[in-house]
């Protein structure tokens, strides 16, 4: 199951993290755009490994199928550091 989001209105795409690992949330953070720019250059089998997915935007046109939730800055650093260690490996 894919449900945490990094989106805002100006990216193209959101980004899907498995519920798993961090239980279900919608992420803002100010890293956004950076985290967005990594997962783009992950292939689908990193991406797959990482448990992170990329998909358009598209699918949160209505914004009434979708909760927004925030949540604390530590778990966006723990997606990012995630991201920056596979790909630098």
């Amino acid at each position: 199951m894919w449900t945490i989001r990094f989106c805002d209105s100006n990216t193209r795409y959101i980004v899907l993290v498995r519920e798993a690992l961090f239980d279900g949330a919608v992420l803002y953070s100010k890293t956004e755009e950076t985290i967005l720019r990594l997962c783009r250059k992950l292939t689908v089998v990193t991406q797959e490994r990482l448990g992170v997915r990329c998909e358009p935007y598209k699918y949160m046109s209505d914004p009434k199928k979708e909760r927004f939730y925030e949540v604390k800055p530590t778990t966006i650093d723990i997606v990012y550091e995630s991201l920056l260690s596979i790909l630098n490996h």
